[in-house]
């Protein structure tokens, strides 16, 4: 079986919507429903999510690693690739 790893980025401060990944939506955090989504593929292996929101942040699991974004990669004009290639090169380490 092929072996996937999902990179979830969330940033703190969307351009139109306000703490979107915070927004609740049936009592779940948007985060967490994509949290959930990721953790029911069989296929993924590891999620990794890419986030500046603290309250996001938790000690790594066996199936999920957290890293700290960069203010430098959480601005308005920073890239979803940015923060892709960024986790990339934290897992290379």
């Amino acid at each position: 079986m092929v072996k996937y790893l999902a990179i979830i980025p969330a940033r703190k401060n969307s351009k139109r919507i306000k703490n979107k990944n915070l927004k609740k939506i049936k009592r779940r955090t948007l985060f967490h429903h994509t949290l959930d989504a990721a953790k029911r593929v069989r296929n993924i292996s590891k999620i990794v999510v890419s986030t500046d929101i603290k309250k996001l942040l938790k000690k790594d699991t066996k199936k999920i690693i957290y890293i700290k974004r960069p203010k430098k990669l959480s601005k308005d004009s920073s890239t979803t690739e940015s923060a892709i290639s960024h986790s990339l090169k934290h897992l290379k380490e």
